[in-house]
């Protein structure tokens, strides 16, 4: 198990602000993967997204799930320099709350098969804590290397 804070996230994934958003990651490879985001009054989308009445996007807290995810299985694949894996299904996806500034963001992914370049796995997010009454977010999502996706 592996902990990841700030900027050495950036040792593991290949996303660069400002569409990385974790602020800490623990990485058990080839299992599970537990995220935090520290939403801030000053983060950039809260200035767009909406004005008076700030809400975390949909789209970056499932682009944040994704990375979370990704981080199970990114080393396993030994990618070439520049190449990443490509997010090719998000499903059963239910949104059942919302974040503003203040809030603490949870994610947990767990790696449920990453065989033939192609991963799969399960996702939640959570709101605070983890529990059931606070969960914000749960999909399936898989991933495809770039030499899979060549071949298609």
């Amino acid at each position: 198990m592996k902990e990841y804070k700030g900027e050495e996230i950036n040792n593991i994934l290949p996303m660069k602000y400002p569409y990385m958003i974790l602020d800490e990651i623990i990485v058990e490879e080839e299992k599970s993967a537990h995220s935090i985001i520290y939403l801030k009054e000053d983060d950039w989308f809260f200035k767009c997204h909406f004005p008076g009445n700030p809400v975390l996007p949909g789209f970056l807290l499932i682009e944040s799930m994704g990375q979370t995810l990704l981080s199970t299985f990114i080393k396993q694949a030994n990618l070439s320099v520049g190449e990443v894996p490509f997010m090719t299904e998000v499903s059963n996806i239910k949104f059942e709350g919302f974040c503003t500034p203040g809030d603490k963001v949870i994610i947990d992914a767990e790696l449920i098969r990453f065989k033939y370049g192609i991963a799969r796995g399960v996702v939640r997010s959570y709101k605070n804590e983890v529990s059931d009454s606070s969960m914000l977010t749960e999909l399936n999502m898989s991933f495809a290397l770039p030499s899979i996706l060549k071949r298609l």
